[in-house]
Formats: structure tokens, sequence, C-alpha cells
């Protein structure tokens, strides 16, 4: 893959958020369930744009389908909006996404999409999982929080 100074200017931005957020999480006076969800959900959202963007999990980078991802992400950044960050609305949008991840790529596969890969369905199915494992891992922490308050 070629990568043009646009496609570096992007990653070099997306790390320097990524990482100034994380950074803001630790100082504040939250529990650390939460900033662990925290940091986890984006590091999760973080990896899933660089992917879907860069390589695609559904065939190329090119593939129409890839699409879907972008729309999850936004998606759960107008859901954590709308639950004010509260843990308990977190844990659900977070338990959401988990699922909507792995219906994304069930839903890719049995459609036959991506099968120009190499490795088809396995690629499409194996990173559905990792993705939704660690959604509802993130959700889970979300969840412990709200629990244990």
């Amino acid at each position: 893959m070629d990568w043009s100074v646009f496609d570096f200017l992007v990653a070099a931005l997306l790390l320097v958020l990524l990482f100034g957020a994380i950074g803001l999480i630790f100082v504040r006076r939250w529990s650390w369930l939460y900033r662990l969800g925290l940091a986890l959900s984006l590091v999760t959202g973080a990896l899933l744009f660089w992917v879907a963007g860069a390589v695609g999990l559904i065939g190329g980078a090119a593939h129409d389908a890839n699409m879907a991802y972008p729309a999850m992400l936004t998606l759960g950044l107008i859901g954590s909006v709308v639950v004010r960050f509260k843990a308990s609305g977190l844990a659900l949008l977070l338990g959401g996404l988990g699922i909507a991840q792995l219906a994304i790529g069930l839903i890719a596969v049995l459609a036959g999409l991506g099968q120009d890969s190499q490795r088809w369905p396995d690629d499409i199915l194996a990173t559905s999982f990792i993705f939704s494992l660690l959604w509802l891992s993130a959700g889970f922490c979300f969840w412990r929080d709200w629990k244990t308050r």
C-alpha cells in the first residue's frame, strides 16, 4: 500500500488525539474502571477507524461495505453524548456496539461481501470477533463501575 502525505497526516492526527485524550482521562478523578472503559473505547474506536480506512475489514479499503464502520463509530459518539457519558448508558451503548460489530461481519459473510480476499471469510469473522470483544470489554468496565457505585 502506498501512503500519501495526507495519509501520514491523518494517522499522526489520530495518534495525537488518541494519546492526548487518554492522558486527560487518567488525570481525572474518575474510578479506575470508568477510566479503563473510556481508554479501551477510545483505543478500539481509533484502531477500527484506522484499520477500516487503511486496509478495510471487508474486502479492500475501497469496498463500500467498509462504510458501515465509520457509521457505527459516529453512532457511538452521538450515543455517548446522548447518555451524557454516564457509566450505565455507556455500558449499554458499548454492548450494542459489540453486537453491531459482530452483526456487520456476519451480514458481510452471509451476503458474500469481500470474497476477493485470500482468507475470506476467516478474516472478516476474526476481526469482527476481536473488535466485538474489545467493545464488550469496555462496556463491561462501565457496567462494573455502574454496579459498584
